[in-house]
């Protein structure tokens, strides 16, 4: 009853358990299972490790089921997670998990994102739009891939490319939510509606929203002005474009604060979570998600298992009714609501929604193509040097990218003059 590892003669020493049926354990059922786990494919991502069943990536202990398939006797969950531990260590001589390493693998989101080949990624992703669905007609998972240049492509689950990854507690995006006979002009219909009573006018925000939308860079916005409910219309509804429900972090527990925000397409806040955005401990979670950070917390009630998270989403946060902490509003960009009696009619435009998500990604095609040139090309170049503008904005991929989409539609001085009045670490930064 024992299963020898790699030390020498030092036995790890297994006792029968009701788990177990009280069936004798022998050194030809580890080996067993050793052998299945060599069979599956092991991934390390977010400094984590993972096994990847088809496209899903899934925790290590949620392998058991497989495996007790695989070798036909019953195993404990007590003894799984010990013998899995020991194999995970590399201490089992002769068996060892090969892993696939995390510059090799790419783990999307259930809304469309943008990725491209860089450094830290040794084998990326072609650069465009990434957006995995269901498909209804099979039961399995699809990829809309947008190029930056050509036609959008549909891959079946079969066809996705090596290293790409889903995580079903995330879930995926749904087929009909897309249209690929959807124009520009479609989204332009859709969100000229959406954004009439914003200040900045629809052209601007629609800028300054999609980059967002689409995870091209890290961004924080502020909805300031109107009250709750107009808030809250605006960004239901720029959220249904990418087809996502808003789903409200809080708990104020630690550990589940930190594994909400890391499950989030995005982190929104309104009047019912607004204690995210004001208590000091919470508003520095909500930073560090919108920054990009990992972050390790211990699971409660549990031994000193430590589980790390990468926070990384666009937050939104509606600001009315709601005390926002320093550190926050001061890094937010504010999007400004006039007083109308009644947010616009909108039910006969969601309709549209998945049209308007296709214009969206043929004017991302015409956004990739925009050179970047003059003033705003060298300040980009010299990563943000305030002293080529006067202006200091800490969002350089998203900035990039919304003067981009701000020069497809002919509007990249009134962005600029946006971005100068926004600069809240300049003295003369009026409030309001």
């Amino acid at each position: 009853m024992s299963t020898w590892i790699a030390l020498g003669t030092k036995r790890i020493t297994q006792k029968k358990t009701k788990q177990d049926n009280g069936m004798r354990w022998t050194k030809e059922k580890d080996e067993a299972i050793f052998e299945c786990l060599d069979s599956l494919e092991w991934v390390r991502w977010e400094r984590r490790k993972w096994w990847a069943d088809g496209v899903w990536l899934k925790e290590p202990e949620d392998a058991r089921f497989l495996v007790f398939m695989n070798v036909g006797f019953w195993i404990g969950e007590r003894t799984f997670k010990s013998l899995l531990n020991i194999y995970l260590t590399g201490f089992v001589k002769e068996h060892y998990p090969r892993f696939r390493q995390e510059e090799e693998t790419v783990v999307l989101r259930p809304t469309p994102s943008y990725l491209s080949p860089s450094n830290y990624l040794r084998r990326g992703p072609k650069e465009g739009l990434w957006y995995p669905v269901w498909n209804e007609a099979d039961s399995g998972c699809s990829l809309y891939f947008m190029p930056t240049q050509g036609d959008l492509e549909v891959l079946t689950q079969e066809h996705w490319p090596r290293g790409v990854y889903c995580i079903r507690d995330w879930g995926l995006g749904r087929e009909k939510s897309l249209d690929p006979s959807g124009t520009i002009d479609d989204l332009f219909e859709y969100w000229s509606v959406l954004a009439q009573d914003v200040e900045e006018e629809w052209e601007l925000s629609l800028a300054l929203m999609l980059p967002a939308l689409f995870r091209q860079g890290n961004i924080m916005f502020m909805i300031v002005g109107s009250d709750s409910y107009a808030q809250d219309h605006l960004m239901y509804r720029i959220f249904r474009l990418v087809d996502w429900n808003p789903i409200l972090v809080a708990s104020r527990s630690p550990y589940k604060q930190v594994r909400s925000l890391w499950k989030q397409r995005f982190v929104y806040i309104n009047y019912l979570n607004g204690h995210i955005a004001s208590e000091p401990e919470s508003a520095r979670l909500v930073k560090l998600a919108m920054e990009g950070n990992i972050i390790s917390v211990r699971r409660p009630r549990t031994d000193l298992t430590v589980d790390n998270f990468w926070l990384h989403a666009p937050v939104f946060i509606c600001s009315a009714g709601i005390k926002v902490h320093e550190k926050l509003a001061l890094r937010s960009l504010d999007i400004h609501l006039r007083d109308t009696p009644e947010p616009p009619y909108f039910k006969d435009k969601y309709r549209l929604a998945p049209k308007a998500l296709m214009g969206a990604f043929r004017l991302f095609q015409k956004a990739a193509q925009v050179k970047l040139t003059g003033e705003f090309g060298d300040y980009v170049t010299n990563g943000g040097c305030p002293d080529v503008v006067g202006i200091y904005i800490p969002y350089m991929d998203w900035m990039e990218w919304a003067y981009r989409y701000a020069c497809v539609l002919g509007i990249e001085n009134k962005f600029l003059d946006y971005l100068k009045r926004s600069d809240k670490w300049n003295p003369s930064y009026k409030k309001g």
